[in-house]
């Protein structure tokens, strides 16, 4: 969807993610494992996202992987 918004000449390309599969795998547990929501945040960045949404991601350090902006939603309210 990315590279189809890119190619008809969209001016700012925002992914929306309501759930970011790989939200818990944000760090190393083991050697040689890798950090998987870096790089499947590195993709869509490198995709052509100028932005991307979530909604709940499970901790916000993920934000850190990538340097488009990213904004998380959250689904609770706080009174």
């Amino acid at each position: 969807m990315i590279d189809a918004a890119k190619r008809s000449s969209a001016d700012e390309i925002t992914a929306i993610i309501p759930y970011f599969g790989y939200s818990r795998q944000d760090r190393k547990e083991m050697p040689r494992v890798p950090v998987s929501s870096s790089v499947v945040a590195g993709i869509i960045a490198n995709a052509g996202a100028d932005r991307i949404l979530t909604v709940d991601i499970h901790s916000e350090q993920q934000q850190g992987f990538v340097k488009i902006p990213w904004d998380n939603l959250y689904g609770a309210i706080h009174w």
